[in-house]
C-alpha cells in the first residue's frame, strides 16, 4: 500500500497542471522560475542542442544524539547503550566513544545536454568533506570523560548518469521519466 501511495504521489507531481497565466510568464526556459528549486534534480528538459552546466554547494550541520523523539546526552549513551562488541577481548559493556556533532560539505558539478527534444542527458559528480567530533569516556563504565577527538574524511563521491525521457507535453501539462545509474567512482576506503 505504501509503495502504491508513493508511486501515485510521484506520478501526480509530474502531471500538476500549469495555469495559462503561469505558462505565459514562464514559457521560456531562460527564466529562473521556469525550473524547480535548485535542490530538485532533473526537474526540466532541454530543447535539442541545448546545454547547461551547474554548480551546487551544500552544507549540513548535525548536533546531538537522539533515540526516536528523545534527546540523549553523551553521558547517557556511555552508561546505557550496549556495546555490540562486548564479550570480545578489551570491549566494555557500553559504548565508550560517543559522536557529538558532524559537519558535511558537498560541492556538486553537473552538466545537461539534449541530443533531441525528447531526450536530455545528465551527469553529476561531487566532492565531499565530512568531519565528526567525539567524546571518549574512561574504559569499563561510568561517565568520566577521557578526552575528545575529531575525524575527517574527504574525497570524490559517486558519479550519477541519467537520461530524461519526455512522456507527455501539452500546453498545460508536462511529464518526463528519469532513468539513471550511479557509477561507483567514490572511495569506500577513506579513513581518518
Amino acid at each position: 500500500m505504501t509503495r502504491f501511495i508513493l508511486a501515485a504521489l510521484l506520478l501526480a507531481a509530474f502531471f500538476v497542471p500549469v495555469s495559462r497565466a503561469d505558462q505565459a510568464a514562464t514559457s521560456s526556459s531562460a527564466y529562473a522560475d521556469s525550473h524547480a528549486p535548485i535542490g530538485v534534480m532533473g526537474d526540466h528538459m532541454h530543447k535539442a542542442g541545448e546545454r547547461m552546466v551547474s554548480y551546487r554547494y551544500m552544507f549540513m550541520h548535525m548536533d546531538g544524539n537522539r533515540d526516536g523523539r528523545s534527546s540523549l546526552a553523551p553521558t547517557e549513551i556511555a552508561t546505557t547503550v550496549p556495546n555490540r562488541f562486548f564479550g570480545r577481548p578489551g570491549q566494555p559493556p557500553t559504548l565508550r566513544v560517543v559522536p557529538t556533532q558532524m559537519d558535511m560539505q558537498m560541492h556538486m558539478l553537473g552538466a545537461m545536454y539534449a541530443p533531441s527534444d525528447d531526450l536530455t542527458l545528465m551527469v553529476m559528480g561531487s566532492y565531499q568533506r565530512k568531519s565528526m567530533d567525539h567524546l571518549t569516556f574512561m574504559g569499563g563504565a561510568g561517565t568520566t570523560v577521557r578526552g575528545g577527538f575529531t575525524t575527517v574524511s574527504e574525497g570524490f563521491g559517486d558519479t550519477q548518469v541519467r537520461g530524461l525521457f519526455r512522456v507527455h507535453e501539452s500546453p498545460d501539462r508536462k511529464a518526463h521519466l528519469i532513468l539513471g545509474l550511479s557509477i561507483p567512482t567514490g572511495s569506500i576506503h577513506q579513513k581518518d
